[in-house]
């Protein structure tokens, strides 16, 4: 049955194979599900969705490339962009690769900018040293860059985005959010329903989130604007923290910054217990209540207000900065 089965797949597979420094122009049937693989070391690649069940792979091989491998069979489709095993100058590979709208989508580059459009289905796509961008994305996404700046457009269930040396941006319609980058900024706009950002050197801001966030930053400023949050915790060690929103019947938000200023916009409607302090800072609150000094002996203020039945609860801490509590 297993020597049948493998038989299966070989027969319906193509494979074509295109030499170096060369024209590409190969196509290949597929069904509208098909999973594409796609390799390539040096150069270019763009990915793109059309209507047609079809895997099209047009472009140019560099010159020291030693062949493209494009191999097609009944749930899969591979395009790989073999080179030496030495140094070589000249592997420097652009590509347009078109697969159907509903394909699932696996590609990896090392030295080589990828751009992926309007793929339907599961992407996850990585570079070494390039920048990544996805746009119209409909199914869940993980895009990683070591070197270079990662953006991502969808309306999906949830995106991962990496970046060790550039920004991490996700745009769109989004359930779950994970973005994060080493030494970069984090940007998240559009709609989404969990974030959670981090940047150790870079700042970190979020346009709209209705449900949970969670950010922080080393060295950075974090800006988020949330709806009735059930769950939100910022913190920076060297940074500004700014937060405007509302938070549900019994959430929580939790703000500290080692060495920055916080300040907090919230209705004035709500029905939350604060609890504010500060090392070294003023604080100022809108709300009425005046601080008063944390100790008779040492530094600090301090800053206890609100419903005392209520099950929300906003707690702000700052150990070196100024806190403003005002309306929204």
């Amino acid at each position: 049955m297993k020597a049948w089965r493998k038989f299966l797949v070989v027969a319906l597979s193509v494979s074509t194979v295109a030499w170096a420094g060369t024209e590409v122009d190969k196509t290949c049937d597929a069904p509208p599900d098909v999973h594409v693989r796609v390799k390539n070391v040096a150069g270019s690649v763009r990915i793109q969705a059309w209507d047609t069940n079809q895997v099209r792979v047009t472009g140019t091989l560099g010159q020291d490339v030693e062949r493209l491998e494009f191999v097609c069979s009944e749930k899969l489709a591979a395009i790989e962009v073999i080179v030496p095993k030495s140094h070589h100058p000249d592997i420097d590979s652009d590509l347009t690769i078109s697969v159907p709208k509903g394909s699932s989508l696996e590609a990896e580059t090392v030295s080589a900018d990828l751009r992926v459009s309007n793929v339907g289905g599961a992407i996850d796509a990585s570079t070494v040293s390039g920048d990544l961008n996805v746009e119209g994305a409909a199914g869940t996404v993980e895009a990683e860059s070591i070197s270079g700046d990662v953006s991502v457009s969808a309306n999906s269930p949830s995106v991962e985005v990496k970046s060790t040396s550039g920004d991490a941006a996700v745009s769109g319609n989004v359930g779950a959010v994970r973005a994060k980058s080493i030494s970069g900024a984090v940007t998240v706009s559009g709609t989404v329903t969990r974030v959670d950002a981090e940047s150790i050197s870079g700042d970190v801001s979020v346009e709209k989130v209705l449900q949970q966030a969670e950010a922080s930053t080393v060295s950075g400023d974090i800006r988020i604007s949330g709806e009735r949050l059930s769950a939100g915790e910022f913190s920076t060690t060297s940074g500004d923290v700014d937060f405007t929103g509302d938070l549900t019947e019994t959430g929580m938000l939790k703000v500290s910054t080692k060495s920055g200023a916080v300040t907090v916009h919230v209705p004035e409607s709500i029905a939350a217990r604060f609890d504010v302090s500060t090392l070294s800072g003023d604080i100022k609150n809108d709300f009425g209540p005046p601080p008063e000094r944390a100790s008779s002996m040492g530094p600090g203020l301090k800053l206890q207000f609100g419903s005392p039945d209520a099950a929300a609860v906003v707690k702000i801490e700052s150990l070196s900065g100024g806190i403003a509590i005002g309306r929204e």
